[in-house]
């Protein structure tokens, strides 16, 4: 099952994950976005995140 994975150390903080797709993303305390669902149901949101994401840090692996 493919998983959503985030290079954290490129991340800007910039929230926009967070905003498009809260009940999979979330921003931490020092931050950065956080995967809160690896493996969610609606892939589609997911490519629209990673199309949206301006440094290109998402990612689905498998």
């Amino acid at each position: 099952m493919p998983k959503v994975k985030i290079n954290e150390s490129e991340c800007i903080g910039c929230g926009t994950c967070a905003a498009l797709a809260s009940d999979i993303f979330e921003m931490s305390s020092e931050g950065v976005a956080m995967v809160m669902q690896e493996t969610p149901d609606d892939m589609e949101k997911v490519k629209e995140v990673i199309d949206s994401c301006p440094v290109k840090v998402i990612s689905v692996e498998g």
